[in-house]
């Protein structure tokens, strides 16, 4: 079983408020849940499915897509699509739709790639790393064993809080703690997880499973 991590590249927070989505996968009934799932997120704003390399090149200079996910189920033609969907749509962030065994963080970056989606994870950590690979954010599978975090009880309530788009103040007004103290538990929330702003926290929360939906 694998999770995700995602690490900062030391680039903005979201700038986005809508997403575009391109999809490249040969077999139809994941395309189709592909564009179900994205659809149903709030940040989405299109998802366009392709199910070979012309299509998929054709539409990555249409549409503009902010994010391109591609399967490696494609085979070994998937590494030279990345960096052919790279020229055409230079702004797009391509994520391979593979596991980590099948192909490397090296692999990948050669390729133009800015991390790997696991056909195993669950429906809402893809939808979570298609966002956060959005933000500039770096995605990658990783084992589970190797992603121990436990937040405490406080650290868990101050990050749904968060969730919630609430402030720093109104945190505190909900549990009754003062400002410096919620500052305190969201710093050390965001160490555990390896996080260095509200949304890479957020999301790095729930893709490791610390912070459930």
């Amino acid at each position: 079983m694998t999770t995700a991590t995602v690490v900062s590249q030391e680039q903005p927070e979201y700038g986005l408020n809508k997403v575009r989505v391109l999809v490249f996968h040969a077999e139809e009934v994941t395309r189709w849940g592909y564009r179900v799932l994205v659809s149903r997120e709030a940040w989405s704003e299109r998802c366009v499915c392709a199910d070979g390399p012309e299509q998929l090149l054709m539409y990555a200079a249409r549409y503009d897509p902010h994010v391109v996910v591609l399967s490696a189920s494609a085979g070994a033609t998937v590494l030279p699509l990345a960096a052919q969907v790279q020229r055409v749509a230079p702004l797009a962030r391509v994520l391979l739709l593979a596991d980590d065994d099948d192909v490397s963080q090296g692999m990948a970056v050669a390729a133009g790639a800015v991390g790997c989606v696991s056909p195993g994870w669950p429906a809402a950590q893809v939808m979570d790393a298609i966002h956060a690979a959005a933000s500039q954010a770096w995605v990658a599978p990783v084992r589970a064993a190797s992603t121990a975090v436990t937040l405490s009880r406080r650290e868990r309530q101050v990050l749904r809080e968060l969730a919630t788009g609430a402030t720093n103040k109104e945190i505190a007004s909900r549990l009754f703690l003062s400002p410096e103290t919620i500052k305190h538990h969201m710093s050390r929330a965001f160490r555990k997880v390896g996080a260095r702003n509200r949304v890479e926290a957020l999301t790095r929360a729930r893709l490791l499973g610390v912070l459930p939906d």
